[in-house]
């Protein structure tokens, strides 16, 4: 369960993020994203398993050190408030919906598709 000041935290980031004033980077973590203040950084990270889902939150403050972690997971109440926080994140950061807008474009043209040079998918199969 959530603190006030923490979901106090979250509902201001979220609103942020929904106006469009919060610029949110990828990390090198799959899954994570973190947005820089001016005073310290704040990230968010799922976790997606097969019965649950999780995301945690960490506050790091300007000398690097991670000082509030929190996490809300799917059974709590919180967690159908804040999992759209991520989903809308992950998808502005990833360029989703751009990129399936240019993907739609490309196959409504009358070209041949399927020889772009696009990014190639690792082969799944240790063979």
């Amino acid at each position: 369960m959530l603190t006030e000041a923490q979901k106090d935290l979250l509902l201001k980031v979220k609103h942020k993020t929904e106006q469009g004033k919060a610029i949110w980077k990828e990390t090198s973590v799959d899954d994570k994203f973190v947005l820089d203040l001016k005073s310290s950084s704040i990230s968010v990270v799922a976790f997606v398993g097969r019965v649950s889902r999780t995301l945690r939150f960490e506050v790091i403050n300007p000398q690097g050190k991670n000082i509030e972690m929190f996490s809300i997971d799917s059974y709590e109440a919180e967690f159908n408030e804040f999992w759209p926080l991520f989903e809308m994140v992950r998808r502005m950061v990833l360029k989703i919906d751009e990129t399936l807008r240019d993907i739609s474009k490309e196959l409504d043209s009358d070209d041949i598709v399927g020889e772009g040079g696009g990014p190639k998918f690792p082969d799944p199969s240790p063979f």
